[in-house]
């Protein structure tokens, strides 16, 4: 026979009919179902639900350690994380976020990259936590202006001037909010942001009438662009500043405005914040039984969410409403455990407020030098921050005045 015409030989391989490639189909089913996962979150919905939220954290899960589902795995991170963080699931959340960082660093996906530092930034800001906070958003900012994406700088920056603020670096935020709306095209609704940052420095400085004004604004821009939880948030902040104003009703009005908004979306922390400012409004109207039934009503979403800078203001608000019922005793239990949590997060300015909470009540107790002590104390607080807060400074100098020109 012919070499050319003799038979080939079959290889056993190929005698046996080809099985199915479970972890290629696996593989395929991960990346369909994360993008299932993605197309059920509505780009417009203010709620996620607790089954969808388990869905997707597993998918999650599975889909952050496979290369082949990369694309619609950081995009369901991105997606989640505003819920993630108005649901308070921030420790939990912080895990994904740094898994999908790694792997975005593996994938050189720079604009993820940028994105995911940002809102890993943010979740530290929230835990108060701010020099990690700026340590991320400091290279979400770098990486998108690398990257020409200028939403997602000023996104960063934004959220740079907000630590700046609570630290009351008045300077450095100003800086930063110019930086924000220097990027930002005209009409751009971040530009509301930008109006309540200068708001709170407003706050913080005593100028009343300018932080309304800037609430106001930022209040108007949330609502054209139709942003509830922003417009929620911004109805909050415009009330306190009606309060320090001495504007009770309207402040009120404000802050049954922002529940009615809160009712549209999931964001527990935002819904109990709301509920505590309330309550020092009534407060601030002599209703102190109204006051402590709110206090006590957001309390456990403060503990379930762990937002212990919340649960330390809480204390001292409770602590003022105990005093002025003349409940000493309970009062400074209150006050003394709000003054220690401020400590034991750092955070000057709030050490400061609680202990000239702290000093009206040893004042009220007739114990004049512990209350000068106090109050002291709360003005060396102050003097270790880059700019000082007017409002509380000159109030403090106020009641040491008072304090020492009182007869007896």
């Amino acid at each position: 026979m012919d070499i050319a015409q003799a038979p080939k030989q079959i290889q056993p391989a190929q005698i046996q009919e080809q099985g199915p490639d479970y972890p290629a189909l696996f593989r395929a089913m991960i990346v369909r179902s994360t993008q299932a996962a993605l197309a059920a979150l509505g780009p417009q919905a203010l709620k996620l639900e607790e089954e969808e939220r388990r869905r997707s954290l597993y998918l999650l899960s599975l889909a952050l350690d496979l290369p082949a589902a990369w694309r619609p795995a950081v995009e369901l991170t991105l997606a989640l994380a505003p819920y993630m963080e108005m649901q308070g699931f921030g420790p939990e959340w912080m895990g994904y976020l740094e898994k999908a960082i790694s792997q975005a660093q593996r994938q050189q996906d720079g604009a993820a990259l940028a994105k995911l530092h940002s809102a890993l930034g943010w979740l530290y800001r929230l835990s108060n936590d701010y020099p990690l906070a700026e340590r991320h958003l400091l290279a979400g900012r770098d990486l998108a202006r690398k990257n020409n994406d200028k939403a997602t700088q000023a996104q960063a920056v934004d959220r740079l001037a907000v630590c700046a603020v609570e630290q009351a670096d008045f300077p450095r935020a100003r800086q930063y909010i110019d930086e924000t709306m220097q990027l930002l095209e005209a009409g751009d609704p971040l530009y509301a942001h930008s109006y309540s940052r200068l708001g709170l420095i407003a706050l913080r400085q005593g100028n009343w009438d300018e932080a309304i004004q800037r609430y106001m604004r930022s209040l108007h821009l949330f609502t054209v662009s139709q942003q509830a939880r922003f417009a929620a948030q911004t109805e909050r902040h415009l009330g306190f500043a009606l309060i320090y104003a001495k504007r009770y009703a309207e402040a009120v009005e404000h802050y049954q405005n922002s529940l009615a908004l809160l009712s549209q979306a999931d964001s527990l922390v935002d819904w109990a914040s709301t509920q505590m400012e309330l309550g020092v409004a009534y407060w601030y109207t002599g209703d102190c039984q109204a006051a402590l039934a709110l206090y006590k009503l957001c309390e456990p979403a403060f503990v379930k969410t762990n937002s212990r800078i919340l649960l330390a203001h809480l204390y001292n608000n409770r602590g003022l409403a105990l005093r002025e019922l003349g409940a000493f005793a309970q009062a400074k239990e209150a006050l003394a455990a709000s003054v220690a949590l401020m400590r034991e997060l750092q955070h000057p300015l709030w050490i400061a407020n609680a202990l000239e909470s702290l000093g009206g009540l040893y004042q009220r107790m007739g114990e004049r030098e512990q209350a000068v002590a106090t109050w002291e104390q709360a003005l060396q607080e102050l003097q270790t921050l880059p700019e000082t807060p007017r409002y509380l400074h000159d109030l403090i100098l106020q009641r040491l005045q008072e304090a020492k020109t009182a007869p007896g």
